[in-house]
């Protein structure tokens, strides 16, 4: 599975990314936007216009199994809102299959304790 998440959203000024068009995610309208990160392939995002949450994207993939390219789907759902809003599944879809599907059933952010690390210097 390609990282096309918030690693690769992270950096804002490697994008000028191009409204596409109108879509449709699952009967909810919205807005398809190209993404072009510096040094890699494009990849499309899908972004709802109710929530405006990326909801889908799709690139080109390869099937980890057989390593033979696919067009890869990942699909964004369940939303909810703790500290951060995080989606509690996601589905990745490989020439119209499902191939994989991950529920979080419990997330939660616990302080790092100090002595973990060493200050330098």
């Amino acid at each position: 599975m390609r990282d096309c998440g918030i690693t690769v959203l992270r950096n804002i000024g490697d994008y000028d990314p191009p409204w596409l068009g109108d879509g449709e995610v699952k009967g909810a309208a919205a807005d398809v936007v190209l993404m072009r990160p510096n040094g890699g392939t494009p990849f499309k995002i899908f972004v709802d216009r109710k929530t405006r949450y990326v909801v889908k994207a799709e690139y080109a993939g390869k099937n980890p199994m057989l390593g033979t390219p696919v067009h890869e789907e990942l699909y964004l759902e369940d939303f909810r809102k703790g500290g951060l809003v995080l989606p509690n599944r996601s589905i990745v879809v490989q020439d119209g299959e499902q191939f994989l599907r991950i529920e979080t059933t419990s997330f939660s952010w616990a302080p790092i304790p100090m002595d973990k690390f060493r200050k330098s210097g």
